[in-house]
């Protein structure tokens, strides 16, 4: 019972000595050790009741108990401020995510619940700061997230308009006004007076004729799967697009297939011209290949009436032809015998125009050779005499000309296109010699004396070339004056 007593006396003095210690003021001081406290209350009876070791570890437990209740408080009092600042901020409309940390300390001052609250104007600075700047923070993303709602709004009414313009486009298309050859020149009028173009103008970003542009060249792009989709249904119909196929029998064909409903109709008009230059190129074609191969007919027709003997002339008679010519292939390969005579027609009046101009020609060289005999006897004397030997011809010579330019007839095309030839080639050198004496002129004075040597130097020149050119015809002449005389001879017997 004894030791029950003592037991019981020392808990209670130790709760008593807590107790103290714990309504002691200066145990709540930081600095306040265990030390100083027994210098200042060693000689108490509270202080002395306990032993050594218990109070030391009793003034630690309450020292840390007392710490760590205030640091509950100070904990507990600091969200309190942080919060009923927040709340203070959240009902201040005038603080935006522009305002500043200066602009709002002033506000606050001004607000009749932060004035009102003591313990809240005693809040810690940076904490104060710290609240305010996450209250700017959530300010800025709630305007942010305001201005991409609002953006959302806006795009969600200008796709709405633009849907609705290409609605219109649409209708349009059904309508068979618009296709992928429609110009806005020509529909700006039926769209100008539609509502869902006025909408469209009261909005920014794409215009009305963009819109169109970017339709009609969707059209213009699926042309490729429209003529694919075209070519099977004809494939399918066994139609075929000709030259005299009119436009509404395509559509009509295109049409009575279900697939035909999607085709724009602009690709439909541009798919049925192709088909129908089609159509007509390969006729052309046709066309061209038999015209080449009646030429090919009448050239071989031509060449065998060429090597006939006796030879074809103006005055012969197809039926006396056709008996020596019939069994040549040139003959058997036309097949018509209104053609072969067609020919033979075509011949004889060939051969006929090359006899009269041939005569024309004979003519017209006499004529020449007599002005180039007159120009001779003006020449100076001091000319070679080999050149006036080959300029001078006599009069037996240009008879002897005269008969055997009548035979040229039978050789026409070889003869006319070397003459030819010679006329041209003589023209060059008399416009060659005219030149030259031009810019060999330095004066005005001299230069009518220069110009009449000049052309008197190219006549003799060109006179020395036509003889020279009667030289290198003389073979021929010869062997065409042998085929006349056994023309004659045939005739005769």
């Amino acid at each position: 019972m004894h030791e029950e007593e003592k037991r019981l006396a020392i808990k209670k003095s130790k709760d008593d000595f807590e107790e103290w210690l714990k309504a002691l003021p200066k145990m709540k001081t930081q600095s306040f050790r265990y030390s100083k406290a027994e210098d200042l209350y060693g000689s108490e009876p509270v202080w002395r009741n306990v032993a050594e070791t218990d109070r030391r570890d009793i003034f630690r437990d309450v020292k840390e108990y007392l710490e760590k209740a205030e640091e509950e408080k100070s904990a507990t009092l600091r969200r309190r401020n942080i919060q009923a600042l927040d709340d203070i901020l959240q009902g201040m409309p005038e603080i935006t995510f522009k305002t500043t940390w200066a602009q709002a300390q002033r506000l606050l001052i001004e607000n009749p619940a932060f004035a009102k609250d003591a313990t809240l104007q005693g809040m810690d600075k940076e904490d104060a700061l710290i609240v305010f700047e996450e209250h700017i923070r959530n300010a800025e993303k709630v305007t942010e997230k305001e201005k991409e709602d609002e953006e959302k709004s806006k795009r969600r009414r200008e796709r709405k308009v633009r849907e609705g313009f290409l609605d219109l486009l649409k209708e349009l298309q059904r309508r068979g006004e618009l296709s992928s050859v429609s110009k806005w020149k020509d529909l700006c009028p039926t769209l100008i007076a539609d509502y869902r173009f006025d909408d469209l103008l009261h909005q920014e970003g794409t215009t009305a004729l963009d819109l169109f542009k970017f339709y009609v060249e969707d059209l213009k792009a699926q042309f490729g799967q429209d003529r694919r989709i075209m070519k099977d249904i004809l494939k399918d119909l066994d139609k075929c697009v000709e030259k005299d196929t009119t436009f509404d029998e395509f559509s009509k064909w295109v049409a009575s297939d279900e697939r035909g409903k999607t085709v724009d109709m602009g690709n439909m008009k541009l798919v049925y011209n192709s088909y129908v230059d089609k159509a007509i190129g390969k006729e052309k074609d046709i066309e061209r290949e038999l015209e080449r191969k009646k030429k090919r007919l009448e050239s071989n027709f031509h060449s065998a009436l060429k090597r006939l003997e006796p030879p074809v002339t103006p005055s012969s008679e197809w039926p006396k032809v056709r008996a020596l010519i019939e069994k040549d292939e040139a003959y058997i390969a036309v097949e018509k015998d209104e053609q072969r005579e067609e020919f033979f027609n075509d011949f004889v009046k060939t051969i006929s125009e090359a006899c009269g101009h041939y005569h024309s020609s004979s003519k017209k060289k006499k004529k020449d050779r007599k002005k180039r005999r007159n120009d001779d006897e003006s020449e100076s004397e001091g000319e070679s005499k080999s050149k006036r030997k080959r300029r001078h011809r006599s009069s037996d010579e240009a008879d002897r000309d005269h008969d055997r330019d009548r035979e040229r007839e039978r050789d026409h095309d070889r003869d006319h296109d070397k003459e030819s030839r010679k006329k041209k080639k003589k023209s060059r050198r008399h416009s060659r010699s005219r030149s030259r004496s031009r810019s060999e002129s330095p004066d005005g004075k001299s230069g009518s004396k220069r110009r009449h040597r000049d052309r008197h130097d190219s006549s003799s020149s060109k006179n020395v070339h036509e003889e020279e050119s009667f030289d290198d015809l003389e073979m021929k002449r010869n062997e065409l004056l042998q085929q006349l005389e056994r023309s004659h001879g045939g005739d005769s017997a």
